[in-house]
């Protein structure tokens, strides 16, 4: 596996991380990451930037039991996991099976803190 974090590359990425603690305040740091990220040139899918306000907008469940075949399908196709490291993300169950989701599927995960600006804070977690 490459020890060299995300970059541009003909692939996607799976941006997971915490929600349904507050989702009104996390999308808003998913959607700020996703646009930095997007504008460094990396391809990616959020499920929280796809689904929130369709979710939100149609009363679809939140929790992640009902997304995860979705987003478990989705970790399949992407070339790995990007996690955003918070305070919460210990506690997001839906992280913790997306990772162990990865895992099993043999995807490097890197870990990022929620970006600012086009500055990005990597480690690798698997």
């Amino acid at each position: 596996m490459s020890e060299t974090p995300p970059g541009p590359g003909p692939g996607f990425w799976y941006l997971a991380g915490p929600y349904s603690v507050d989702p009104t305040r996390l999308v808003w740091v998913h959607r700020r990451s996703a646009a930095l990220l997007f504008r460094a040139g990396l391809r990616l899918y959020s499920p929280i930037c796809s689904w929130h306000e369709v979710a939100a907008h149609y009363d679809l469940p939140g929790d992640a039991a009902f997304w995860a075949v979705v987003n478990h399908g989705m970790i399949d196709r992407a070339e790995g996991l990007i996690v955003l490291v918070m305070e919460e993300t210990p506690q997001s169950q839906g992280t913790r099976a997306e990772l162990a989701h990865a895992e099993v599927q043999g995807k490097p995960v890197w870990g990022l803190e929620p970006p600012e600006s086009l500055v990005f804070h990597w480690r690798r977690l698997r």
